[in-house]
């Protein structure tokens, strides 16, 4: 019980990011006719056209970089993006 305690913050304010990343880039990826298209656990998969790419993901980064800052102020928020043709796991 004592794991499951510590943990539920955790998993709470990851979802929180998650949910405020999801507002932020359906509000910023319009610039690039890019959208989301689909959520898998704590991944956004995201398409755009082959030449919004580097914007796109440059929009990405930002959003979820202050989607994370406005929940988490002690340390640094990292954003991992893969690009790639199709999802992979």
């Amino acid at each position: 019980m004592k794991r499951k305690g510590r943990n539920t913050p955790i998993q709470s304010t990851c979802g929180d990011i998650l949910k405020k990343a999801i507002h932020l880039l359906y509000e910023n990826l319009g610039a690039v006719e890019a959208g989301i298209i689909n959520l898998i656990h704590d991944e956004i998969l995201i398409e755009c056209k082959d030449g919004d790419v580097e914007e796109a993901v440059g929009i990405v980064r930002s959003c979820m970089v202050q989607a994370g800052e406005e929940f988490i102020k002690a340390v640094p928020v990292e954003v991992n993006i893969v690009v790639d043709q199709r999802w992979r796991k």
